[in-house]
């Protein structure tokens, strides 16, 4: 009966893809992927361009994206020590920015001022 129950649990609910904007190969955009990139403020006319623009040079990049994987080697496409790398300097940098913003004193005093 246990058995039973646990098989019959319920199953996640499936999220709805989105409808597709555009595709380049086997690789799709769907309208759910672009619904909250237009900034605000812009008129209807101003939002039609800019999701253009957004959508045809995301096509671009993807296109360019998939030559580069047919055309580079194994070796050439294997990332992971830069990758490594990058994300130790980033994370070293933005302790750096943290430290500084933390112990630096920005107060001047207006006998400093004065000097």
């Amino acid at each position: 009966m246990c058995l039973a129950a646990a098989c019959n649990k319920p199953e996640a609910p499936v999220t709805e893809p989105g409808r597709p904007v555009a595709k380049v190969n086997t690789t799709i955009l769907t309208d759910k992927e672009i619904e909250h990139i237009v900034p605000e403020g812009l008129s209807r006319s101003d939002s039609s361009a800019f999701l253009q623009t957004y959508i045809n040079k995301w096509a671009y990049n993807e296109a360019f994206y998939q030559q580069a994987l047919n055309y580079l080697s194994e070796d050439e496409l294997n990332l992971s020590k830069e990758i490594e790398d990058y994300k130790k300097e980033l994370i070293s940098y933005r302790f750096q920015v943290k430290l500084i913003n933390d112990k630096l004193d920005t107060t001047v005093t207006d006998e400093e001022m004065e000097a």
